[in-house]
């Protein structure tokens, strides 16, 4: 039987892997998807991410609401004050639960961490709008700097939107990604869709995106890349 997803990060030029990854099954049947970027290169950092990925992804499938869980996580890290405690720990996150039964998926994510569907007739939509100065400039009608997508407007441990979007789907190819693994494919002007599409296998398909991030990134600094790759597909009927 074919995999269902699949991710891999890579740490680019860092000294430390702060991205962090979770997929989390529910017994009624639920998937959860998350993506955490950790913002800083140290240690400390690098724990309190993967904390609260684990944290996030297991409220998601408790809750079967990923936006909710990130509001759950972003109160209890601020009354705990836990980025202070580990060296102004935070991160980004986006986060998904695919519900097979009922055909729904559901995303929520602050910062600039990705998600996209790939669907079966070849079509790429993107599932989130980025939460940094570029987007918000952009929005407003004004020319924006290149680095201004390093200024991100929201995060788990500070404040700032939780976006939402929630879907009706019988299936496709969902993408969560880091801005380390899809932001060297967009600027190099190829076609994410294409590349996702590219290989059967997610596992195949991780590997690919995350290495070509980082390969086309020689050169100039590159980025913590982390990639996860969900193909999504709803049961089949039992037959009489």
């Amino acid at each position: 039987m074919p995999r269902a997803h699949a991710a891999t990060q890579r740490p680019g030029d860092r000294t430390y892997q702060c991205d962090a990854w979770v997929a989390r099954h529910s017994t009624h049947g639920e998937h959860a998807y998350v993506i955490l970027d950790g913002i800083g290169d140290n240690a400390a950092t690098q724990r309190w991410t993967r904390r609260q990925a684990m944290r996030i992804a297991a409220n998601c499938t408790a809750l079967s609401e990923p936006t909710e869980a990130l509001r759950i996580q972003r109160a209890a890290a601020l009354a705990a004050k836990e980025w202070a405690e580990d060296d102004y720990a935070d991160a980004v996150a986006v986060a998904a639960l695919w519900n097979p039964a009922l055909g729904c998926l559901e995303v929520g994510w602050c910062g600039d961490s990705r998600a996209y569907l790939l669907m079966d007739d070849g079509r790429m939509t993107p599932l989130t709008t980025d939460h940094n100065l570029r987007q918000a400039l952009v929005t407003q009608g004004l020319e924006a700097h290149p680095d201004d997508r390093n200024s991100v407007t929201s995060s788990l441990a500070w404040h700032g939107d939780i976006g939402t979007t929630v879907l009706d789907l019988e299936g496709g190819r969902l993408l969560l990604a880091s801005d380390g693994c899809y932001e060297p494919i967009d600027d190099s002007g190829r076609d994410l869709g294409q590349e996702l599409a590219r290989y059967r296998d997610p596992l195949d398909t991780a590997n690919h995106l995350v290495n070509l991030a980082i390969n086309l990134g020689y050169g100039r600094y590159r980025d913590n890349a982390t990639c996860l790759v969900a193909d999504l597909a709803q049961p089949r009927p039992t037959p009489c």
